[in-house]
């Protein structure tokens, strides 16, 4: 039986292929640059009222495929905006993603409107979050502590979607429930509830891997996706909920690693295309930098031929 494709390629080549996939990002960046009205603009990012919201000046939403806030239709100010740093990200039918940066302390509020607008839209039971990162680093922040917990178990945004006009006319709240901690993560229990609609959320905390860096525990993201897999089951999640610092690099290498580890079918039959660099094509065009840097392309490579038993 012959080697799938995308297994037996060097290393100059995922090399070359990953610096055509950031060319033509490129490109695309440059052409919205000169023409607003190109088809692949992030303009909506750096718009005055927008800046403030973006935790890198680098890193943005496509306006095409950027998640839009729930702004109050009562208010006609030209100060209110929908924008968050946020993006959908289709992949397959039963594999999308929201793509997202860590909150900011000004954007608590936004992430959490997010969370509820997009389960009430979508009739979801559950809202999952994967947060992709440590809270600091090397004495940086890299994203700002937005959940409640034991400590301060209820974090009230009523008076915050008021002042930014989102609609949300009896208030937003997020409430602890529980707390289960395991070796890389742990997993709180949140109810997100706006007057009499309530939605469970459970947010997996991943602390275990550094920034633009290869995760040095995949076998526990395999745990992450095999738990994100079992909730799907069970319960309707439309679009998990995936995040790091920018919302980039291990936030797409993650989805990368969620959707292949589930179409493992897909990775033996190709025997003459190259799959995961079909993924990486896909991600970029839903959100610039995904799966950021080249050590990140060749992990998925390397952790896929080792999984499947092609490394021999």
């Amino acid at each position: 039986m012959s080697q799938p494709f995308w297994s037996e390629l060097s290393m100059s080549a995922l090399r070359d292929g990953f610096n055509r996939v950031n060319k033509q990002e490129v490109d695309r960046i440059n052409g919205f640059l000169s023409n607003p009205r190109s088809g692949w603009s992030g303009s909506d990012a750096f718009l005055p009222a927008n800046r403030s919201r973006n935790r890198y000046t680098n890193v943005f939403p496509w306006n095409k495929n950027r998640v839009h806030l729930p702004v109050s239709s009562t208010s006609h100010s030209t100060q209110r905006s929908d924008y968050i740093n946020a993006s959908h990200i289709k992949l397959d039918t039963g594999f999308n993603y929201i793509a997202t940066q860590g909150p900011l302390p000004n954007t608590v509020h936004h992430f959490w409107s997010m969370c509820f607008h997009e389960a009430v839209r979508h009739h979801d039971d559950l809202v999952v979050v994967l947060m992709i990162t440590p809270l600091m680093e090397d004495r940086m922040v890299k994203c700002h502590k937005y959940w409640p917990d034991s400590v301060d178990p209820v974090l009230d945004m009523s008076a915050d979607v008021l002042i930014d006009q989102l609609d949300f006319p009896k208030g937003l709240k997020a409430s602890y429930v529980s707390c289960q901690e395991f070796p890389d993560y742990k997993m709180t229990e949140i109810l997100l509830e706006s007057g009499d609609t309530q939605k469970r959320v459970l947010h997996y905390y991943y602390h275990s891997w550094a920034d633009s860096k290869v995760p040095t525990k995949p076998q526990s993201l395999i745990e992450l996706s095999d738990a994100l897999s079992k909730l799907k089951k069970e319960y309707k999640v439309t679009k998990p909920i995936v995040h790091c610092s920018a919302g980039v690099g291990r936030t797409g290498t993650f989805i990368a690693l969620d959707f292949l580890h589930n179409h493992t079918s897909y990775l033996m039959k190709s025997t003459s295309s190259d799959v995961i660099h079909d993924v990486l094509k896909k991600l970029r065009d839903g959100r610039v930098m995904m799966v950021q840097t080249l050590n990140q392309y060749m992990f998925l490579y390397a952790f896929f031929k080792k999984d499947l038993g092609l490394d021999k």
